[in-house]
């Protein structure tokens, strides 16, 4: 391969270090979501609901649908049971304020102290993984318990602190990349919300001493709703500079600036193959490149978080020179993860279809090491993977499911 694309290469993992290190001030924006356009979860959960009033304090377990709802000037989050009619099974879980960036639970209000009702107002603007203080409460601004004013008493020391972005899996056995917002007060575990990417609050885990204040004290998603498609991802292959790789070399991007300076041509002979499929998901997808020499002089893009974990607990630093490495680039985009049920069956989630993955067997089965770098072919026509069969290559099955 030319020089050039080498170094062009590099440049571009340095464009996407520089742009994640600029974006690590607010890297929390696509997980904290709220809006009426976000698209209803199902959800298992436990709530205090008004009707009967003779039920109450006891809580019910409800399966249904989470809602952002438009009420005034905040969006409500609100949990409907699918036995019960509307509005009559319905567990409120919070409010956002859209204008001062804050999240507040809702509290159970009804026969409770004025003194449970002491609610953190958590941020949800210009946050990037820090501990923040919470200055006031719920009890400081409202009525609560059925008291204009509050009595004088002790306001809890709530501190909320952000995790980095990890991957939990859901009921149905989907996975989705999220941030844990855990909660303390006085020192003391007090709850943990959990927010997905692109679709927000999707989780809640109180501690067990507090679970009794909430209108919803527990939740969890039992599915996800198809994902948004985020853009689109471009195949390339190159024969010329690969001339000794069956099928060509190729190369997949999602990002517009790269692909236009892959279609300029300062980058080899790349060459647009008319596929491509849709970004979009709940899990990003990570992307390795080796190096020109002593390689491997190719990419490698992977949606299971065990591939990309265990590349990424190989790497050493700084690059060796003299030995084969896959060095980490950050995340290509996102999509969504394969489910592998008990049987080893693999399907994708609704709005989603399959992208299929192929191997050049760089490395044969036998351990025989051929004159090419590994790469892979993916493609949502399995149908594209077949002459590459022919030529040698590995059908690896559905490797992960894009947006449709």
């Amino acid at each position: 391969m030319k020089k050039t694309y080498s170094c062009l290469l590099c440049l571009f993992a340095v464009l996407i270090i520089a742009a994640k290190a600029q974006a690590a001030t607010t890297p929390l924006e696509p997980y904290l979501v709220v809006s009426p356009s976000t698209p209803p979860i199902e959800v298992s959960f436990q709530y205090a609901s008004e009707y009967p009033a003779a039920d109450y304090p006891a809580l019910r377990q409800g399966i249904g649908k989470l809602y952002t709802k438009n009420s005034y000037s905040a969006l409500y989050l609100i949990a409907y049971d699918n036995a019960y009619p509307a509005n009559q099974g319905a567990g409120g879980i919070g409010s956002i304020y859209p204008t001062g960036g804050t999240f507040y639970p809702f509290p159970r209000e009804f026969g409770t102290l004025a003194t449970s009702c002491d609610m953190p107002m958590i941020p949800m603007q210009g946050v990037s993984g820090s501990v923040f203080p919470i200055m006031r409460s719920v009890s400081t601004i409202y009525a609560c318990g059925g008291l204009t004013t509050p009595p004088a008493h002790a306001v809890p020391s709530y501190l909320v602190s952000y995790n980095t972005p990890s991957i939990v899996t859901i009921a149905d056995g989907n996975q989705i990349e999220n941030v844990k917002i855990s909660v303390a007060a006085n020192g003391s575990p007090w709850a943990d919300y959990y927010f997905g990417y692109r679709i927000g609050l999707f989780q809640l885990a109180p501690a067990p001493a507090t679970a009794s204040i909430f209108n919803v004290p527990t939740l969890s998603a039992l599915t996800l709703p198809p994902p948004a498609i985020e853009g689109s991802v471009v195949e390339y292959n190159d024969t010329l500079d690969f001339p000794s790789a069956p099928g060509g070399h190729f190369f997949y991007s999602s990002d517009p600036a790269e692909q236009h300076t892959i279609d300029s041509g300062l980058v080899g002979h790349f060459q647009r193959t008319g596929r491509s499929f849709n970004a979009g998901g709940y899990v990003p997808v990570c992307r390795f490149y080796g190096s020109q020499t002593p390689g491997p002089n190719s990419h490698f893009f992977s949606a299971d978080q065990n591939e990309c974990a265990g590349l990424k607990a190989l790497q050493r630093t700084p690059i060796p020179t003299d030995v084969p490495q896959w060095n980490s680039e950050g995340n290509g985009f996102y999509t969504t993860a394969v489910v592998t049920d008990a049987n080893g069956n693999r399907t994708c989630l609704t709005g989603t279809v399959p992208v299929y993955r192929a191997y050049n067997n760089a490395f044969a089965k036998d351990g025989k090491r051929n004159a090419w770098d590994s790469n892979h072919r993916f493609s949502t026509n399995h149908a594209d993977l077949d002459p590459l069969v022919g030529l040698g290559w590995t059908d690896e099955g559905i490797a992960f499911c894009a947006a449709n």
